[in-house]
């Protein structure tokens, strides 16, 4: 990669920073960014120290991508939970019928839990049923015996 082209990297990558929300991840990133920019300005950086930093970068959109996924799969099974408790909820609505469709019919479902951790997933569906005891009135289910 040139140095041209590693200066325009940092001017994108900086775009992308700052459009996510501000946390410790992203304000070290942004750091290094600035780092390696001023020894862009001055020389020239390492292919190494730049393939370090690309690796960290995604790093951070990949665990950005699992939190969306995992977001997404959090409202998709409430959209279920919705329609369970009142099935004509979204008549009318187009767009989240074809969603649920999408979800249950078309891997949706898969996609979206299959892409996050196990234990989140667990964590995720443990809510939902929680979620639809507590609407039903019921008692939670008795632990599997082990």
């Amino acid at each position: 990669m040139t140095r041209a082209e590693m200066l325009a990297a940092v001017i994108d990558h900086r775009d992308r920073l700052k459009k996510q929300s501000d946390n410790e991840e992203s304000r070290r990133l942004l750091a290094q960014l600035d780092a390696l920019e001023r020894r862009l300005i001055d020389g020239d950086v390492p292919t190494e120290d730049w393939e370090q930093f690309e690796l960290h970068f995604q790093a951070y959109l990949a665990d950005l991508m699992r939190q969306i996924r995992r977001q997404s799969a959090h409202f998709m099974l409430a959209f279920e939970d919705m329609e369970l408790e009142n099935p004509r909820v979204f008549d009318g609505d187009e767009e989240v019928q074809g969603l649920l469709r999408w979800w249950r019919e078309e891997g949706g479902r898969e996609q979206f839990l299959g892409g996050i951790p196990l234990e989140e997933r667990r964590e995720l569906e443990k809510k939902a049923q929680e979620w639809r005891q507590k609407r039903e009135g019921g008692a939670p289910p008795a632990p599997p015996a082990g």
